[in-house]
């Protein structure tokens, strides 16, 4: 029997997640590394860490069915904002005001404004990205698209950098005697995935006798971070072909959205032929990517995220770099 194939968006609500799964989601989202690197204050130190043992899997499993979205960026949000509540000293002032120019027209959002200990304001601006490296080729002027093609690092770190963090409330009716935040940061967590080779987090990825990844593109003061979160990314026709010859013990969980942050906790997925059976089936019907959690079952703590696309991403390169 195939697994279940992933559904679009439009067609499923958002899926049960776990207790078990949204503890790990919000240790990950808080205790993994930065994706990025950027210029002095454009983001905050490292957030204070948490463990397991400190969170209400109930409680917060509660919270995450209160404010269930398919959209991986409001999963990130929610749990982010869960953190600041109840993990945090800092004073949350707003969440997600809709900000609008002095002609009422909707210029955007900003994600959270807190109050520190020490007095200040601050705008924390959050991102969840996921990118796809290809080390030897560039689209839309970047080595990182992201699954949709049209999504670059490079023009997410240009849109937070010119119009996110930019955003003010002053024109806002209900903050227009309100002080403007002192500082504003960007709170960016992902991963990126490699190529098959490129991919090991103990071997730093060498491109071209590089050091480090591709970065000769990226705005000024920006660089990938050297601990960033990394997995493995594959066509459809490559996974499918691997899977369906791999004799290695590893079993396979496929990870509905919004569910793509930390690896499955499941204690054990599909085999290797089921999963490449359900990939198949699932670019049959639509060109939305599939993510994976391969598990070793030799040493089950190690798990991979692997990323599979369609055959033909990204497609064309349009030759444009929106955000130079």
């Amino acid at each position: 029997m195939s697994p279940p194939r992933p559904q679009s968006a439009a067609r499923r609500l958002p899926p049960k997640i776990t207790p078990e799964q949204a503890v790990a989601d919000l240790v990950w989202a808080i205790n993994s590394s930065w994706l990025v690197s950027g210029p002095v204050n454009w983001q905050p130190d490292q957030l204070p860490s948490i463990t397991p043992e400190e969170i209400d899997s109930e409680h917060l499993a509660a919270h995450i069915d209160q404010n269930a979205s398919w959209r991986v960026g409001r999963y990130f949000e929610t749990l982010f904002s869960y953190y600041l509540h109840h993990f945090t000293e800092v004073s949350v002032i707003g969440e997600g005001i809709q900000v609008r120019g002095p002609d009422r027209q909707t210029r955007g959002e900003l994600d959270f404004v807190i109050r520190s200990d020490c007095g200040s304001l601050t705008h924390w601006e959050t991102a969840i990205k996921f990118y796809l490296c290809r080390p030897d080729a560039l689209h839309r002027g970047s080595h990182y698209p992201g699954p949709d093609p049209q999504d670059t690092l490079e023009s997410k770190l240009h849109r937070l950098t010119t119009h996110q963090l930019t955003l003010d409330w002053e024109h806002q009716d209900q903050h227009k005697d309100a002080e403007s935040p002192q500082l504003r940061q960007a709170v960016v967590k992902g991963r990126i995935f490699y190529p098959v080779g490129y991919e090991s987090p103990q071997k730093p990825p060498l491109f071209g006798g590089r050091s480090q990844p591709v970065t000769e593109d990226m705005p000024d003061g920006f660089r990938i971070h050297h601990d960033h979160c990394m997995g493995t990314w594959l066509t459809c026709r490559e996974a499918a072909a691997r899977l369906t010859r791999e004799e290695s013990p590893h079993e396979y969980v496929v990870m509905a959205k919004p569910n793509w942050l930390s690896p499955s906790v499941a204690a054990t997925g599909i085999s290797p032929a089921a999963a490449a059976t359900g990939i198949r089936e699932s670019f049959a019907d639509s060109r939305s990517p599939v993510m994976l959690t391969e598990i070793n079952l030799a040493v089950p703590e190690r798990r991979r995220q692997i990323i599979v696309v369609n055959d033909d991403w990204p497609g064309p390169d349009p030759g444009d770099a929106p955000w130079m």
